[in-house]
C-alpha cells in the first residue's frame, strides 16, 4: 500500500515540535507500506524556514526511511491575513500536485486538519486520483476559536469554515481522531461527530503515542536541592500557561522561591508576553529556554522531577485532549500536575 500524509504541521525529529505523522508514516514502512508525508518546509513554531533554498519551490527528502515532501509556502509574522495566504499557498500547491505527478499513484490519501483548507486539498487530491480519502481529525473547525472565544457563531469565516467542513466530512471515507486521551470517551466523541454528519462506523481512534525505544538513553536527573518542574511544549493561546505564571506568584508568596525550579522549554505566540508577565511579576524560579528538537526530548525530560501538563479551558476539551507532550511526559516515567478541564484524566487513570 502507498500512502500519502498530507499535513502542513508534520515536522521530523530534528524540528522542536509534534512528530506524530513521522511516526505513523515510519511504522507503516516498518510494515512494508509506503509513506509520504507531504507537508510544508515553512517551521510554524519558529517562524522560518528550515528546508528550502530561495529557488526552490519543493523537495523530497528520507529522514529515517521516512520520505517527506517538502512544499514551500510564504513567511507569516502573526495570526493574521498573512497566516491565511500561508494556509491557501499551501493547499493550493496539494490540489495542484506540486512535485507529486511523477511519483507513483497512491492507494489511498491522508487529509490532517491543523487547517481545513489543507484536509479539504487532501481530499480533492484523492477524487481525482479516485481513490478513498481519510480525514485525520486534528483540531475541531470553526469550533475550537468559537470556544476560545476569538469568533462568535455568526462570524464570517466561521460561516466559511462550517461549511468547508460538512464538505470535508462527507467525503471522508473514514475519519480517524486522536481524542479521545482514554477510550471510556470513545462513544461520546462519535455522538459530538454524529451531530457534525459523520456516521460513527467510519470514525476510528487512534491515539498519540510515544517511542519507547528513545526513553533507554535518557539522562538521569542531576543532584539540585529544589524541586524542579518542566513544561515542554507550544508557548500558545491553548496551553494555559498564563494560569501557571500566576500560580507560580503564589508559590512565590508562600516561600518557594529558593526551593523550586520551573523552567518552560519551548516557543509560540504567547512566549514574549508570558516572559514579561513573569518579570513584571518578579518570579525569579521560573525560566524561559529555547526549544529543543524532538531527537532530544527524552534526555531533556530525564533532568525534571516532574512535569506540567496544562491547558486553557475549553468545553471542546471535555473528553480529554491528546497533547504528544503527555504521552513523552508518562514514558519518562516521573509524576505529572494535570490541569486540564475534563473529566477524564489520563495521568488519573494511570496513576501518574
Amino acid at each position: 500500500m502507498r500512502a500519502w500524509i498530507v499535513n502542513p504541521h508534520a515536522y521530523s525529529p530534528t524540528h522542536s515540535a509534534g512528530t506524530r505523522h513521522y511516526y505513523l508514516a515510519r511504522e507503516l514502512t516498518r510494515l512494508g507500506h509506503a509513506a509520504t508525508i507531504i507537508t510544508t518546509s515553512y517551521f510554524h513554531l519558529g517562524r522560518r524556514e528550515t528546508r528550502l533554498q530561495q529557488d526552490e519551490l519543493w523537495k523530497r527528502e528520507t529522514i529515517d526511511g521516512v520520505v517527506f515532501h517538502w512544499l514551500r509556502t510564504p513567511a507569516y509574522s502573526s495570526d493574521g491575513l498573512s497566516r491565511l495566504r500561508n494556509m491557501l499557498v499551501f493547499s493550493s500547491r496539494v490540489r495542484a500536485a506540486v512535485g507529486l505527478r511523477e511519483q507513483e499513484k497512491p492507494d489511498l490519501i491522508i487529509g490532517s486538519s491543523p487547517h481545513p483548507f489543507a484536509a479539504s486539498a487532501a481530499a480533492k487530491l484523492a477524487a481525482r486520483y479516485k481513490i478513498p480519502f481519510v480525514l485525520e481529525l486534528r483540531d475541531l473547525w470553526p469550533d475550537n476559536l468559537i470556544d476560545m472565544g476569538r469568533w462568535s457563531p455568526r462570524h464570517p469565516m466561521a460561516v466559511v469554515l462550517s461549511r468547508i467542513m460538512k464538505r470535508i466530512y462527507r467525503r471522508a471515507d473514514m475519519v480517524l481522531t486522536a481524542m479521545p486521551i482514554i477510550a471510556s470517551a470513545f462513544d461520546r466523541v462519535c455522538e459530538f461527530l454524529a451531530h457534525k454528519g459523520v456516521d460513527p462506523k467510519r470514525i476510528r481512534w487512534i491515539p498519540n503515542g510515544v517511542s519507547m525505544e528513545e526513553y533507554h538513553q535518557q539522562v538521569e536527573q542531576g543532584d539540585s536541592e529544589k524541586l524542579e518542574l518542566m513544561f515542554l511544549g507550544s508557548h500558545s493561546q491553548y496551553s494555559g500557561l498564563q494560569n501557571l505564571i500566576d500560580a507560580a506568584s503564589l508559590l512565590r508568596d508562600e516561600g518557594w522561591t529558593n526551593r523550586l525550579n520551573i523552567r518552560l522549554i519551548g516557543e509560540g505566540s504567547t512566549k514574549r508576553d508570558l516572559v514579561d508577565r513573569a518579570y513584571k511579576l518578579g518570579i525569579s524560579f521560573i525560566k524561559f529556554e529555547d526549544p529543543v528538537p524532538h531527537n532530544r526530548v527524552a534526555s531533556v525530560l530525564g533532568e525534571a522531577d516532574g512535569f506540567i501538563m496544562s491547558y486553557a479551558r475549553s468545553s471542546i476539551c471535555q473528553w480529554g485532549s491528546s497533547p504528544v507532550k503527555l504521552f513523552n511526559y508518562m514514558a519518562a516515567g516521573k509524576p505529572v500536575i494535570y490541569a486540564m478541564g475534563s473529566e477524564y484524566s489520563p495521568v488519573e487513570h494511570a496513576g501518574a
